[in-house]
């Protein structure tokens, strides 16, 4: 204030139109020179008529002026790492909003990908509003946790009709199923594979398998770089520079060390998928860069042409301008 002479008042309405516009009109009997709106209760064309620089954010703004980020870039890139990551249902969660308000292109940025990529599995949720006893719409704020709460997931879910609550095991029935164990104690089971129900391929094996390999993970366990376990040269590498190591399980559910020179299990072989993809890649790379060759050559050729009518221009206009200098003079030299 002692710098510039402003004062900064602050007005909080809770999303009230009439607080909000009595808070206006008290302002504008303080004779401010602006204001900075983030609510989204009044509209921009009745901001507007204040006739009073406004400048909102991230808000409706069709008739003032607004500071919004990149909604649009932001939902690309976000959609797109899902993609990278390989994700294979994708779910997008926003307030329900207008197309004119800015954090709309966040959704509309989440539909262009999944279009683009030919994702079939992705919902897009806008949250739904409820009225309270007074018949005033409740606004919904999701947040992180709500993300991780089945229960908050499943409501909208049903509510898009897209899965049935018979589907998941909801908070409620965990708590309900762990209840009957506290008071009955652990049912006996045997496993299933759900891809064996006849269980031909030894189901009790494979859960103990990786109730083993968990076991082993307790006692310390690094996860690698996502891609790195998938690539052959990786792996050949690191083992033959003891970055990884290699360990078997005995009948006594102990993990012993095992050298991978003497595995016989491990074998080389070449990827002729990928050889051929690489080989296809460079022709293609090759091709490309033959058509720029020869575009270039072209645009060389035509620039040589045109040089060529240039220098022989500049004879013709040279020779005509020595002529008329020795015309001149041999004029002079008679007169």
């Amino acid at each position: 204030y002692k710098t510039f002479g402003y004062k900064f008042l602050i007005f909080v309405s809770t999303n009230n139109e009439d607080t909000e516009r009595q808070y206006i009109q008290e302002l504008m009997a303080y004779k401010i020179e602006g204001m900075i709106i983030l609510s989204h209760t009044i509209s921009s064309k009745e901001l507007s008529s204040y006739d009073i620089p406004i400048v909102a954010i991230e808000r409706e703004d069709k008739y003032i002026n607004s500071i919004n980020t990149d909604n649009y870039m932001g939902a690309i890139q976000a959609t797109s790492l899902l993609v990278k990551n390989n994700c294979d249902i994708l779910f997008h969660i926003n307030s329900n909003v207008s197309k004119d308000v800015p954090s709309y292109k966040r959704i509309q940025g989440f539909r262009d990908i999944c279009e683009e990529q030919h994702i079939q599995n992705n919902y897009s949720f806008e949250v739904p509003g409820e009225d309270d006893k007074d018949g005033n719409p409740v606004q919904y704020v999701v947040t992180v946790e709500n993300l991780t709460n089945i229960d908050f997931v499943l409501k909208y879910l049903k509510a898009e009709g897209l899965t049935q609550s018979e589907s998941f095991n909801t908070v409620i029935k965990e708590y309900l199923i762990d209840s009957m164990i506290e008071v009955n104690g652990e049912p006996k089971y045997a496993w299933v594979d759900e891809n064996d129900t006849s269980n031909k391929g030894n189901a009790d094996a494979k859960a103990q398998w990786y109730t083993n390999l968990f076991n082993r993970m307790k006692q310390g366990h690094k996860a690698i770089e996502n891609g790195l376990a998938s690539s052959s040269e990786w792996l050949a590498y690191a083992l033959e520079n003891g970055i990884v190591s290699m360990e078997q399980v005995d009948k006594s559910f102990r993990w012993n060390g095992l050298s991978y020179k003497t595995c016989t299990k491990i074998t080389e072989e070449t990827d002729t998928e990928a050889t051929t993809k690489a080989e296809a890649e460079y022709n293609r790379a090759m091709n490309d860069i033959k058509a720029k060759d020869n575009i270039y050559d072209m645009q060389l050729k035509n620039i040589d042409t045109e040089h060529s009518s240039l220098l022989a221009e500049y004879d013709v206009i040279k020779g005509v301008i020595d002529k008329n200098v020795q015309r001149t003079f041999k004029f002079n030299q008679s007169a």
